[in-house]
């Protein structure tokens, strides 16, 4: 299967699981009306007029914060397609354990791609959302995948055999972790860590690291 290249967004959902994957293509306007807002802000008195801008500029910031959820989201089922478990770990049919841990619009975002009836294969999505480092451990028994935006070192440490890890951090990959959201601008792009992935028992599809900016060990 080929993996189409994306601006925004590398890799592609497709058929009836297809999610949007360029929601920063608008980012330019709505920095625009961000900069009026902050300046009806400082200059207009109080008043009806600057509620309005309050609220414009709160809405501008949830509909960044949603889009990134959903780019986000995005990368880790598209990562889950393109990744390969040994028969032991992952038995036919069972759920795909996701852990999602810090990142609650994240979580909330891939939880509704699996309510939507999505497949990793024959595999349904079991979404599990963690806040701190000890649920984080009691949650990762018996996990394939861990997204984490917080406790870095502590989720790579956590993180045993055959747990796929990813991570919102420029340096996720170089300290150990295996697939790395790197923000750039409006952009989303990932680095891959090699030997962290095939020393976890995990096999990555070569297409997918085609289309990292960085891989690691290679």
């Amino acid at each position: 299967m080929q993996i189409p290249r994306s601006y925004y967004a590398p890799l592609t959902l497709r058929g009836r699981d297809q999610l949007p994957m360029n929601p920063f293509a608008h980012a330019a306007p709505r920095r625009i009306a961000m900069v009026c807002c902050a300046i009806l802000l400082a200059l207009v008195p109080a008043s009806p007029v600057r509620a309005q801008a309050y609220e414009r500029t709160q809405a501008y910031e949830r509909a960044q914060a949603h889009d990134r959820a959903q780019v986000e989201a995005a990368y880790v089922v598209n990562f889950m397609r393109y990744t390969e478990w040994p028969a032991a770990a992952l038995a036919a049919g069972a759920p795909l354990v996701v852990v999602v841990h810090r990142a609650s619009a994240t979580g909330d975002a891939v939880a509704a791609i699996a309510a939507g009836g999505t497949r990793i294969g024959s595999h349904p999505i079991e979404v599990r959302r963690t806040r701190t480092k000890e649920s984080l451990e009691h949650e990762l028994a018996g996990a394939h995948v861990l997204y984490t935006a917080g406790d870095l070192d502590v989720a790579i440490g956590l993180a045993g055999d055959f747990v796929l890890t990813i991570g919102r951090s420029p340096t996720f990959a170089a300290k150990g972790g295996m697939l790395a959201l790197v923000r750039l601008g409006d952009r989303v792009v990932f680095d891959a860590n090699l030997p962290a992935i095939r020393a976890a028992g995990l096999s990555l599809s070569a297409k997918v690291l085609a289309l990292a900016r960085h891989v690691e060990g290679r």
